[in-house]
């Protein structure tokens, strides 16, 4: 169960809880399975890090990794208002909107050098949908 989540991670860079967590529950609690896939998430990002230690700055690292914290923060928020609904509802848009503009055969577009606009935005968007679309029994509104 482990290698399939671990063998999902490594070939579409992640996926691992979606398939680690309801394989584990077959056969462990879920409230086991999902801190243990929390671990196995990061133990393979470290497992990452440490093999790509050369193809990534540490400079560009920080500027994604600081607006991640008050994403997360607005992403509590959101996830205890009662705009659960739109929050979801907007994100299916994006979803759906990426999904035609691929399908239609259009690559995204590659950015050839750091741009600190995008990678605060980005960063912060990523600290957003981690705690809006998890686990929602944890955080009680």
């Amino acid at each position: 169960m482990v290698f399939f989540a671990t063998l999902i991670r490594s070939t579409f860079g992640f996926g691992e809880a979606l398939i680690a967590v309801p394989l584990l529950a077959l056969t462990i609690a879920i409230e086991i399975a999902t801190p243990l896939a929390v671990l196995l998430s990061i133990t393979i990002a470290a497992v990452i890090v440490v093999q790509d230690g050369g193809r990534f700055t540490l400079r560009s690292a920080g500027w994604l990794l600081a607006p991640t914290f008050p994403g997360t923060l607005l992403g509590i928020m959101l996830l205890t208002s009662v705009h659960q609904h739109l929050v979801k509802g907007v994100l299916a848009i994006v979803i759906t909107a990426f999904s035609g503009y691929s399908l239609a055969g259009r690559k995204p577009p590659e950015l050839h050098s750091d741009s600190r606009s995008w990678l605060l935005g980005c960063g912060f968007l990523a600290g957003v949908p981690r705690k809006c679309f998890g686990d929602q029994r944890r955080i009680a509104p």
